[in-house]
């Protein structure tokens, strides 16, 4: 379940690269 909650975590940090700094 955390791998799966990692993945959508990435995905929308990929998205907003806002979230990642």
């Amino acid at each position: 379940m955390a791998n799966n909650s990692k993945l959508c975590f990435w995905d929308v940090s990929r998205k907003l690269p806002l979230t990642v700094r």
